[in-house]
């Protein structure tokens, strides 16, 4: 005996309906903020070119200030090289020196080797 299938109980002809009625007012949707978009930046634009291209925000608002960045508070020393090669004092009164990299590596590991030994 071959059961019998139940009938679909969800009308498809309604269903089609609904789903193209919401695609149907997505689109419209789109096109309305497209236009609504496309005048405001015509008028945006018009607005921007009568204020000068270029022009800067003012230094503060509302006790704001607006710069992006403070400027540094210790700028580089001016004898600081820019190779990392070679011996040479950095920061003299602060003991700190400039030495190759191969010595640092050379350094470090020894560092290494004598805390292991003491441990």
């Amino acid at each position: 005996m071959t059961p019998l299938q139940e009938e679909d109980l969800l009308p498809r002809a309604r269903v089609l309906v609904v789903g193209a009625a919401g695609v149907a007012a997505t689109a419209l949707g789109t096109l309305i903020a497209w236009l609504l978009g496309s005048m405001w930046a015509e008028d945006l634009g018009s607005r921007l070119a009568h204020q000068g291209q270029g022009a800067l925000p003012p230094g503060e608002v509302s006790h704001v200030r607006t710069e992006l960045f403070d400027p540094p508070l210790h700028p580089p020393p001016a004898a600081a090289p820019s190779s990392p090669d070679g011996y040479g004092w950095i920061d003299r009164r602060a003991g700190v020196v400039r030495i190759p990299i191969d010595r640092a590596i050379d350094l470090e590991v020894e560092d290494d080797a004598r805390a292991e030994g003491r441990r």
